[in-house]
């Protein structure tokens, strides 16, 4: 694991995540277009989020956002850092 220095931002990359742990999302590190798209659907610092379902080798990610299912490529899920939640509170 690398070390973290004061730039890094806290949690972990998604893309690390777990399927079925809820997470809360730390930060989005996109820009443009579709990182102003994600935020419009819901994805927005401390939304809850969870991986339903990800694909073989290094396919897409089916993640549920606050009340709705959404499908990412993995590359743009891992620009998504979330800190994971206690999954029995």
């Amino acid at each position: 694991m690398p070390a973290l220095n004061a730039d890094t931002p806290p949690g972990i990359p998604l893309v690390d995540g777990l399927i079925g742990q809820p997470y809360l999302v730390g930060s989005i590190e996109l820009g443009g277009t579709l990182g102003d798209r994600l935020v419009e659907l819901g994805l927005t610092h401390d939304a809850p989020v969870q991986i339903m379902r990800r694909a073989p080798l290094g396919g897409p990610f089916q993640l549920r956002v606050r009340d709705f299912v959404l499908t990412l490529r993995a590359e743009h899920v891992g620009a998504i850092r979330v800190i994971a939640l206690n999954a029995t509170s």
